[in-house]
């Protein structure tokens, strides 16, 4: 997801201080629609070339948009309430999930194709077009491949971690054959095991592909709401 920069595309030296006000905002326990609307506010003063490539960008926004999204499906799976953070500046997990009295820690990864048109960076280099995704790009690739998945996780595996951490998988793609079955069967095979749960988002529904017992989890899929995040206040 990472690209060079041209030096006509870097930022005027205000937009870190502006990141890192939102990431400041970010770290604060909130709803997730809260933390979303936070994530579209930022987006719509950046290109989509920045928030793809540069790094103040990209090292953060897709903690924030997968814990809202996490966060969304949780509250539509069990009807409860839950509350999510970013952990900007600690160096350990990603985010955090507050629900049903547990307070989770999260590590994040995304699943690429290996292709071009399967990296964000490419696809929206010198894109100056403003605000986030409104239907995100989705790469159909039938039948589906699970391999991206799998290498995603194999690579989490391979790190070190202080303490238990659940792990969630974000798929920008799309394919035949997605089917919950074979989400859980490349789980397994790539590892997930060694999380306390794995879940696996997609840009309109997500499930948990390895639960954990004190949770448990959905035996399927779960609607998201469309990007971008949106949620209907209560």
């Amino acid at each position: 997801m990472r690209a060079s920069i041209t030096f006509a595309l870097l930022a005027p030296a205000r937009e870190i201080p502006m990141i890192e006000d939102f990431i400041e905002r970010a770290s604060v326990f909130q709803s997730p629609s809260d933390l979303g609307a936070l994530f579209n506010e930022h987006c719509a003063t950046i290109s989509k070339h920045d928030l793809f490539n540069k790094p103040e960008n990209n090292n953060v926004l897709p903690e924030v948009w997968t814990a809202a999204m996490l966060g969304l499906g949780f509250q539509r799976g069990t009807g409860v309430d839950v509350k999510v953070r970013i952990c900007g500046g600690e160096p350990f997990p990603d985010f955090r999930l507050l629900y049903g009295g547990h307070d989770l820690a999260f590590e994040t990864t995304v699943a690429l194709l290996d292709t071009p048109e399967g990296k964000p960076g490419i696809v929206y280099r010198d894109n100056k077009s403003l605000g986030p995704i409104s239907s995100g790009k989705r790469i159909e690739s039938p039948p589906f491949d699970y391999g991206p998945l799998e290498t995603a996780i194999q690579k989490k595996t391979k790190k070190y971690y202080s303490s238990p951490v659940h792990l969630c998988v974000y798929v920008p793609y799309g394919g035949k054959g997605f089917v919950f079955d074979e989400v859980v069967r490349s789980t397994s095979m790539s590892g997930g095991n060694s999380f306390e749960s794995v879940w696996v988002l997609t840009h309109t529904h997500m499930t948990c592909a390895k639960q954990w017992d004190q949770i448990g989890g959905p035996g399927g899929w779960i609607d998201l709401p469309v990007m971008p995040i949106h949620e209907e206040q209560k």
